[in-house]
């Protein structure tokens, strides 16, 4: 059974990012001008800003950030799993088909800042800012306008970031953003009412998963101690206390 559908949004993230796709299709060079560019300028902020910021758009970390969006209610569940599953399925599957190289494996090595090591998936689209315009379109759902504008100033800081750390180019960026933002919204006009998903349950499973990884995350600081480590830990850390009071309310409830 489909439940009520969201209200009409006029789709500007679907028209800025296919403005910003033509604009980089019709000049050529744009894309590499426009990554140095950036890449450079945003080496005057602190790395661990731009490292903290990639470490929100990371898969593991927004799976744990809709879960704690989910289970306050329980009727975003479907639309959480579903968009997370489709965006993150299709990325996996463009980024094979395009199977465009990473800037560290076309530019010369010294001439951008590099802050991470280089992951072996493809660049295109940016799965940081897929995953990133998933959580924040989710999330801005039914709420206040200006919890949307900041979670608009969030996504775009996430996307930004993957540039500012020398791993993707400007035009992974508006293509995960476009997709990201069509999972989410696909997801909230085709949820469907599961009544296995109501009451304390996903909470409960959520907050199990959420403490191992926690765990995990622990570990791996005590052994060897970054920036990216600690901001993970950080939001993990943030996620379960929010998580324990969801399945204490739910269970209250039930």
């Amino acid at each position: 059974m489909l439940i009520s559908r969201p209200s009409a949004i006029a789709p500007w993230p679907l028209y800025l990012a296919l403005s910003g796709l033509a604009v980089l299709l019709a000049w050529p060079g744009a894309n590499r001008a426009l990554f140095l560019a950036f890449n450079h300028a945003a080496a005057a902020l602190p790395p661990g800003l731009w490292l903290g910021l990639s470490v929100v758009g990371e898969w593991a970390v927004v799976a744990i950030l809709l879960a704690v969006w989910a289970s306050r209610r329980p009727g975003r569940w479907p639309a959480a799993l579903s968009g997370y599953a489709l965006a993150l399925v299709l990325s996996a599957l463009f980024k094979l088909l395009f199977a465009e190289a990473r800037p560290p494996l076309v530019l010369a090595a010294g001439s951008f800042h590099l802050l991470d090591s280089v992951p072996f998936t493809n660049a295109f689209p940016s799965g940081h800012s897929t995953a990133a315009a998933l959580l924040a379109t989710l999330l801005a759902h039914g709420a206040a306008a200006r919890s949307r504008a900041a979670l608009a100033l969030l996504a775009a800081g996430i996307m930004l970031s993957r540039v500012a750390v020398g791993l993707h180019w400007p035009v992974d960026l508006l293509a995960g953003g476009l997709l990201g933002w069509a999972c989410a919204r696909l997801a909230l006009a085709c949820r469907l009412a599961v009544p296995a998903l109501d009451g304390a349950r996903p909470a409960g499973v959520a907050l199990l998963l959420t403490g191992g990884y926690a765990v995990h995350l622990a570990l791996g600081v005590w052994a060897a101690a970054d920036v990216e480590a600690g901001w993970r830990l950080l939001l993990v850390a943030a996620a379960l206390a929010a998580l324990a009071i969801a399945w204490g309310r739910a269970r209250r409830r039930a």
